[in-house]
């Protein structure tokens, strides 16, 4: 299984390959666009990752189950810690 920092590089090392060899070849470009390349990438990555967030967030489901089962989990750590005279405040 690979890391998302090895997903994240196999996605991106082609796109960065590509604008280092049109940078160092003599392709006639205007400059300016070529240069803030790296800058409109960053920007559209960082909107993507707070669209991943938003859409998570709105995708998270309640777990009724989930929740039971943790308050009878808190339930028997709090017997557990007063038959051992633990006291929690």
């Amino acid at each position: 299984m690979a890391t998302q920092f090895q997903i994240y590089l196999t996605k991106i090392t082609p796109i960065l390959f590509v604008w280092i060899v049109t940078y160092f070849s003599g392709i006639p470009h205007s400059f300016e666009i070529f240069i803030a390349t790296p800058i409109v990438l960053i920007g559209l990555l960082g909107i993507y990752a707070v669209y991943s967030v938003i859409a998570g967030v709105l995708r998270f489901r309640n777990c009724e189950e989930a929740k039971v089962e943790l308050i009878r989990e808190i339930d028997e750590a709090r017997a557990d810690f007063k038959r051992r005279n633990v006291k929690l405040d």
